[in-house]
């Protein structure tokens, strides 16, 4: 596919159909990379993406006493 580069002030604008972004799961922002010559567009990473999902999905309780019984202790002070 070859786009043609846009003039944005001093700079180019490089304009991406919908369907190529939805191919690639682009939706708000992306990272960019040079690797020789070349630009590589990636979805951008969001921190701690799917971690909600993930403890809705497994919402496993842990027992945490025997570590409060720990930092209650009075030796700690």
């Amino acid at each position: 596919m070859r786009i043609t580069l846009t003039n944005i002030g001093n700079s180019h604008g490089l304009i991406l159909p919908k369907q190529l972004l939805e191919a690639c799961d682009i939706v708000d922002s992306v990272d960019v990379e040079i690797c020789g010559k070349h630009l590589i567009v990636s979805p951008a990473v969001v921190p701690r993406a799917g971690w909600a999902k993930a403890i809705d999905e497994n919402p496993e309780i842990e027992d945490w006493s025997d570590w409060l019984a720990i930092a209650n202790d009075d030796a700690w002070d």
